[in-house]
């Protein structure tokens, strides 16, 4: 009888501890897509089609088609949205449960990438965006980066961010604030800060939005 009860309870603990991990939040997940966007895992060679609601990891290569969008939900309540024609590796994610604490970190290939993460911290939080020619870093900002064959484009929307050109040749840097753009060219000091006008807020926003 007592191996009974023993074996009953051992049951019950492990469901419950199931049901529990099956109802925390995901870590990283796919929050909408649109048109084409596919998915490489690290060690795989197949393209598989991304789907709203599928998780990702630290190492994912996600790219979007001809006239496709795609957004990738954190935790912590930031969020990515891709504009078409681009390709990003999400290269590191640390949650915590206070944005202060948060690691993300994002490798942006072509194509543009709008960056929400607009909760105000006061901790180590950290978020770093690199592409072929420039390092993007800040704690909580809402911006968006450009990267094509010849430059890096950077429009910063909320708080602010330090702007560097990766090259070990120009080592000057740009803090860029809300409402001010720049641009970095391979082996060149970042432009000096110019306004972000109206008309150019809206045509990047539309290009990442779903």
């Amino acid at each position: 009888m007592r191996i009974l009860i023993s074996s009953l309870l051992i049951i019950f603990a492990l469901v419950l501890v199931s049901s529990r991990v099956s109802a925390e939040p995901l870590l990283i997940e796919v929050g909408g897509v649109r048109g084409d966007v596919f998915l490489k895992r690290p060690g795989k060679e197949i393209l598989e089609p991304l789907n709203l609601g599928d998780t990702l990891s630290p190492g994912d290569l996600i790219s979007t088609g001809v006239g496709a969008r795609a957004q990738i939900f954190f935790k912590d309540g930031a969020f990515l949205n891709l504009s078409e024609n681009a390709r990003l590796m999400i290269s590191l994610y640390i949650y915590a449960k206070e944005p202060s604490g948060r690691k993300l970190g994002i490798r942006l290939y072509a194509g543009s990438l709008r960056v929400v993460a607009a909760t105000r911290t006061v901790g180590t939080s950290s978020i770093l965006v690199e592409t072929d020619y420039a390092s993007i870093r800040t704690s909580f900002s809402d911006f968006i980066v450009s990267e094509d064959d010849a430059s890096t484009e950077v429009y910063v929307f909320k708080n602010a961010l330090l702007l560097r050109n990766l090259s070990a040749i120009a080592t000057d840097k740009v803090q860029l604030k809300s409402g001010y753009w720049s641009r970095v060219d391979d082996k060149k000091e970042p432009l000096k800060s110019k306004v972000i006008t109206s008309k150019s807020r809206r045509q990047l926003l539309a290009s990442t939005n779903l």
